[in-house]
């Protein structure tokens, strides 16, 4: 824990915030990185006034996250003892110190004078005006504000790969491309070495239908809200009736270039699968266990011949939320306890049911585990935003 700092005010010397020195060099950096130029600078220029403005009212400050200047009668710089503070939660206030009677000598009030705005503070100021106002009305590029080039053919992986900038001692290998896998989104390794991956070619835009083939009880309503991540930049085709997507196995690897020359389609007729881990395989068993996420639950799919295919699905955790596609339920890690961690990302609402019945809500970005056999699922940390 952090202690505020008290020092003694000193109306006399002024010291410029170093926020305001530094201000002319963010402005451009922050106004690049924004399609909205004018709302940026706007918002800039009021946050640096109001900044300026507290400062010069309050001429010497320091603390840990609010602002205040007090001192004892003598002037001798103290720090008040954290019991001070702890005992009482109303010793401080809003550009106000109280006096506390457990503190000798007692304190009084340090008048706070206002100051003439100093030579580097203007110097700074007249900089960020001039920078912000200037960057506010260069042109921006109204039909693509990324600058991407959108007419431009697409390079292949093997064009890509000459094209990255590597460290010196570094060397990247070309292991799969989306002609193998179609767009990957999770990945995870198995103790054979092996390289399993989700891939979608729906994405981001749902089927009607399970990975069983089963309707979907919600798919309008969060067909009709999907508007929120990606109908506002481009027209919804007509919905899929049946799921395309697979989990693929990447073996074999060259041991020169490191391409995978073994892909196998471990299951296919997927809705956006993303998360997804094969799990240790069991003594006697012939085939390999997954748990992958699957619009609109988390699967348990088992190759029960050990043919390479998952011929067994199991539902066991039903309920997720899927307006926006590319939140929702990722990143598996079997940890040590036994339970498996996940994440669940922003904007979508999801009460999951376990096999036992108990329903877990989830609102926009959480982490939560599971039980890899579908009978326990818990809430661990809530609040974020996309933690995938």
């Amino acid at each position: 824990m952090f202690l505020p700092k008290f020092t003694m005010a000193s109306p006399e010397k002024t010291h410029p915030p170093k926020f305001i020195l530094h201000f002319g060099f963010i402005a451009p950096c922050l106004l690049r990185l924004s399609r909205f130029s004018w709302f940026t600078a706007v918002f800039l220029l009021s946050r640096a006034l109001r900044h300026i403005r507290y400062r010069l009212r309050f001429p010497k400050i320091s603390s840990v996250s609010s602002v205040y200047s007090v001192g004892p009668p003598s002037g001798i710089p103290f720090r008040p003892p954290f019991d001070s503070l702890k005992n009482n939660p109303k010793f401080l206030r809003r550009h106000l110190l109280l006096p506390a009677p457990n503190l000798q000598p007692p304190l009084t009030p340090v008048p706070l004078m206002p100051a003439p705005i100093a030579p580097s503070i203007r110097r700074s100021l007249s900089t960020s005006l001039f920078l912000a106002f200037s960057l506010a009305f260069t042109p921006t590029h109204a039909a693509d504000p990324r600058g991407d080039a959108l007419s431009a053919p697409l390079l292949t992986a093997a064009q890509s790969k000459a094209l990255f900038h590597l460290p010196p001692g570094f060397e990247i290998q070309l292991v799969a491309d989306e002609s193998e896998i179609q767009k990957p989104f999770n990945v995870a390794f198995d103790s054979f070495g092996r390289v399993w991956v989700t891939g979608s070619s729906l994405y981001p835009w749902p089927a009607r239908r399970d990975a069983l083939g089963q309707p979907i009880p919600t798919f309008d309503k969060h067909w009709t809200e999907n508007g929120i991540a990606f109908r506002a930049a481009s027209a919804p085709p007509e919905p899929a009736e049946h799921g395309t997507d697979t989990v693929r196995i990447l073996s074999d690897f060259d041991p020169v270039t490191g391409r995978a020359r073994k892909v196998t389609i471990f299951a296919d007729g997927l809705n956006i699968p993303i998360g997804l881990l094969p799990l240790p395989r069991v003594p006697g068993a012939k085939g390999d266990t997954l748990l992958v996420y699957s619009i609109p639950a988390i699967w348990r799919l088992t190759d029960t011949d050990g043919d390479g295919r998952a011929d067994l699905r199991e539902k066991l955790y039903d309920g997720f939320g899927f307006r926006d596609t590319h939140g929702m339920s990722s990143s598996y890690w079997l940890w040590l306890d036994g339970w498996i961690y996940g994440t669940h990302g922003f904007a979508n609402p999801s009460e999951v049911t376990d096999r036992a019945g108990r329903t877990v809500k989830l609102t926009s970005g959480n982490t939560y585990r599971f039980r890899p056999d579908g009978s326990r699922f818990e809430l661990v940390t809530h609040g974020q935003t996309n933690p995938f």
